[in-house]
């Protein structure tokens, strides 16, 4: 016999969830997202850049010729669903539906993470930082973090904004 769900019961925890995904999300914002978009592809415009040039009176205007090109990204659909047993929530003594909120919310934002991080890693440039800045064999150190910056003020990356994905050994052998 199956068991039914009313259906407020539902969306108010399809809004829990997606609150507690939005909180979880470590690179929530550091990325171009869309979002609502039907089918399984999204292009990205990819725009170069140009420089301006001085403004002389009664001269044709020069165009700065940028070039354009779209970046694919082919989406998937991701689960992350638990088990609740409606009828033991009275037997426990904590509220099961709010710590399920908080669990399914942050297996999402993980999930939603860990894309961000292998799209960086599958994407390497030519202002990949070498591995052996700063010595052969070393970790993350203040050799690395300064040609990291080198690379991002070359590239007219703005310095609003930057942030940093380091492995918890990175941090620390940074800071030592």
């Amino acid at each position: 016999m199956a068991v039914g769900i009313s259906n407020a019961f539902v969306q108010l925890f399809d809004a829990e969830v997606k609150q507690a995904y939005q909180a979880s999300r470590a690179l929530a914002g550091v990325t171009r997202e869309r979002t609502s978009v039907e089918g399984n592809q999204v292009k990205f415009p990819k725009i170069g850049k140009g420089t301006a040039t001085v403004r002389v009176p009664q001269t044709d205007v020069t165009p700065l010729n940028v070039t354009y090109s779209q970046v694919t990204a082919t989406m998937s659909d991701y689960i992350a669903a638990e088990y609740s047993d409606i009828f033991n929530q009275q037997k426990v003594n904590f509220d099961e539906r709010r710590e399920l909120v908080q669990v399914v919310g942050a297996a999402i934002g993980r999930r939603m993470d860990q894309l961000v991080i292998d799209a960086l890693n599958a994407a390497s440039s030519p202002s990949t930082v070498a591995t052996s800045v700063g010595g052969a064999g070393t970790n993350m150190n203040l050799a690395k973090l300064l040609a990291a910056k080198k690379a991002l003020d070359v590239k007219n990356v703005p310095a609003e904004g930057r942030c940093m994905i380091i492995h918890a050994n990175g941090l620390s052998a940074l800071l030592d």
